[in-house]
């Protein structure tokens, strides 16, 4: 399963995690990230948790996406924003 890791900064401190991951990037859909995060496919500094989190300043969000996510979406769709910083 591919992992994507991202780092929260400054001017996303107290944002959703569901609204955060929708923002960083923009293949999918706000609803498909939230079945990820309900399927404990998100993981804030390791811990799955609720779309509804609110994120603080360097946390670590992890995204393990599913084959058949990789497969109908391609990957050169979702995995360009690995490892980013997202302010």
């Amino acid at each position: 399963m591919t992992s994507l890791r991202l780092s929260v900064e400054f001017p996303s401190n107290g944002e959703r995690l569901d609204r955060f991951l929708a923002r960083a990037q923009t293949d999918l859909s706000r609803n498909r990230l939230q079945a990820l995060i309900r399927a404990g496919l998100v993981r804030v500094n390791g811990t799955a948790c609720k779309a509804g989190q609110r994120l603080h300043d360097g946390d670590r969000v992890e995204v393990e996406l599913p084959p058949s996510l990789l497969q109908a979406f391609g990957e050169a769709a979702v995995v360009p924003w690995a490892g980013r910083r997202v302010p």
